[in-house]
């Protein structure tokens, strides 16, 4: 389940619509809550832990706890599959230039860019930011486990077994 249908799960849980659900998360346009529930952009920090909260779980349950690794790995991919080194990739980035620091915490998983960013980054890739932020995809079996073994530690894949279990 994408954080998009993670949202409008909460808000239909709760029987609201997309405005009465702006005004609880904090004055939010029905736009941007459409935005969300769509995966086109996240919510920003403040109000995903409101979401959470509304929901009843843990902000790491409504981003998906292994998001920023996903999202990591697929900014990885993107770079390298242009050439470029961290840096490089930082200053097609725009203003303002995202640092080789900052390009290795994202692509590490440890930090996610915010909007105008996985924008931009989506642009590079050529992709929507709907796909950047998907798990979901076309490809065979093997190829997933192939790119999950690569993204997780053993470790990481048990856990998530024993979560769905």
């Amino acid at each position: 389940m994408s954080v998009g249908s993670r949202i409008k799960s909460i808000r239909k849980e709760k029987g609201l619509t997309m405005e009465e659900f702006g005004k609880l998360i904090g004055d939010v346009e029905k736009s941007s809550i459409n935005n969300w529930e769509k995966g086109q952009n996240l919510p920003n920090r403040k109000r995903t832990k409101r979401i959470a909260e509304l929901g009843g779980i843990s902000v790491d349950e409504l981003l998906g706890s292994n998001l920023n690794k996903i999202i990591g790995k697929k900014i990885y991919l993107i770079r390298k599959s242009l050439g470029l080194t961290m840096k490089e990739f930082g200053e097609r980035i725009g203003n303002p230039v995202a640092s080789d620091s900052i390009v290795s915490r994202w692509e590490k998983g440890v930090s996610v860019p915010n909007n105008k960013r996985l924008k931009r980054i989506a642009e590079i890739g050529e992709m929507t930011v709907e796909d950047l932020l998907s798990v979901q995809s076309n490809k065979t079996v093997e190829e997933t486990i192939c790119e999950i073994k690569e993204t997780f530690t053993d470790e990481e894949i048990k856990q998530i077994i024993r979560n769905l279990i």
